[in-house]
């Protein structure tokens, strides 16, 4: 099978693209071609952050150059936009600063005209001899790039869902108190965005030339009421690397913090965690919280705000964002318990390397951690915004500690975490769902 793929694989930008860096990694060892493209609107938005951080785009090409390496092509056209973007003039803050002060409506206009360009200037040597087009993510833009060349190049087309496509708006106003008026223009974008992206989806399912969408877990098909439509669960849709398994081996070392690490956004609880904070450390003043993250000024500002209005910044340890490595590993198995007070996943990448590296987790009872997690004792589940039972859990779990510890050698969790340690089954799983359509 040869797929036309649309994919952003950056394990720096989500817990999305670690996935789908991994699982691209396996795909040509299955049997599979796949020639990446990439959708400039998204890769626009990566090449502005890798500007603003002052790194060379090589570090980009590395992660590409370990894809290449694979038996993954990268389109040349892609490569070449790349290149002209990274060398531009443009500042790299200009574009999301004017894409926050103008309405969702025109932010569909602005990302219609670049598809449009892209594939008059980089994608039009794309042909036709492929079995599908794929897009790799929910992100609109990438559904309207797959919806586009699908339609200029005849070939049927399918998508990912890795997330709710047109409800994480709603959840990010809900969760997020309007008191700027920089959160106000968010809040009205996201309810343009969501309605826009309601119809251009429903748009893109009406053509004759969808054929299905696949999901990682039955969530986002359900948030977003798309259980009428032709879809694949894909089983299993995650992995962790199996060597993370030695650290339970040696179950000591545990030290007196808790732990974060992910995305720094709303839809990931972030500003919860200093509220959550300040209640745990009346029953245990001395917990502090380390954090590991991509971030950006804005929510490290209002994070360091809200932490020094509740007096628990000394308390909160943010140690940058790392992709991979042995410090982040340590950090995990030797923490207490992992905090994950997300509003918005589909499965949960933290949660699942956690109890590999042998550390309980709390999080909010969201419909993707009801499915996944609900029947591990190890995973504490409390009603989502419920600050003080999140507070108390974390609380028990600490106290608690040697019941907690027996629960991550559960028999079903174990047997969880084998289904669940190897990326090129992943990619079996999703690949094979193909045979479905």
């Amino acid at each position: 099978m040869r797929l036309l793929l649309i994919s952003h694989p950056f394990p720096w930008a989500s817990g999305g693209g670690k996935r789908n860096f991994e699982v691209l990694k396996h795909f040509k060892e299955c049997g599979h071609e796949a020639t990446l493209v990439f959708s400039p609107f998204s890769m626009k938005l990566q090449i502005d952050i890798i500007k603003k951080q002052k790194k060379d785009i090589q570090c980009f090409f590395d992660y590409v150059g370990e894809l290449e390496k694979k038996g993954i092509v990268i389109h040349q056209g892609s490569k070449q936009f790349i290149y002209d973007i990274f060398y531009s003039d443009s500042s790299p803050n200009r574009a999301p600063k004017i894409l926050l002060f103008i309405s969702a409506i025109f932010q569909i206009f602005v990302i219609d005209h670049m598809i449009s360009d892209y594939i008059k200037k980089y994608a039009r040597d794309l042909d036709g001899s492929y079995d599908f087009v794929y897009a790799h993510h929910e992100n609109l833009d990438v559904i309207m790039l797959a919806h586009r060349i699908s339609t200029k190049l005849n070939v049927p087309f399918v998508f990912l869902l890795q997330s709710e496509p047109y409800k994480l708006g709603y959840i990010l106003v809900k969760n997020q108190k309007i008191s700027t008026l920089k959160e106000f223009i968010f809040f009205i974008q996201a309810i343009f965005l969501n309605y826009s992206s309601y119809f251009l989806y429903h748009k893109a399912m009406n053509l004759p030339l969808f054929k299905g969408l696949f999901a990682i877990s039955p969530s986002p098909v359900m948030i977003s009421g798309l259980t009428g439509i032709p879809h694949k669960i894909i089983n299993p849709s995650n992995a962790f690397d199996p060597s993370l398994l030695q650290y339970r081996v040696n179950p000591s070392g545990k030290e007196n913090y808790a732990l974060f690490f992910s995305r720094f956004s709303p839809e990931k609880g972030i500003f919860e965690i200093p509220l959550i904070l300040k209640t745990v450390v009346q029953k245990i003043p001395d917990l502090h919280v380390i954090l590991y993250g991509m971030t950006s000024e804005s929510i490290i500002n209002k994070f360091h705000d809200i932490s020094h209005k509740l007096s628990v910044e000394d308390a909160l340890i943010y140690r940058g964002f790392i992709y991979k490595g042995d410090e982040l590993h340590h950090a995990i198995h030797r923490a207490m318990v992992t905090i994950h007070p997300s509003h918005s996943d589909s499965f949960s990448l933290s949660i699942l390397e956690s109890l590999a590296l042998g550390t309980p987790v709390v999080a909010y009872a969201i419909p993707a951690f009801n499915y996944y997690y609900k029947k591990f004792e190890a995973v504490r589940l409390v009603k989502e915004g419920d600050i003080p039972a999140m507070s108390a859990a974390i609380v028990d779990i600490i106290t608690h500690y040697e019941k907690y510890h027996e629960a991550l050698e559960n028999e079903d969790l174990i047997e969880f975490l084998h289904q669940h340690s190897s990326w090129k089954k992943v990619a079996q799983a999703e690949l094979e769902s193909f045979a479905s359509l």
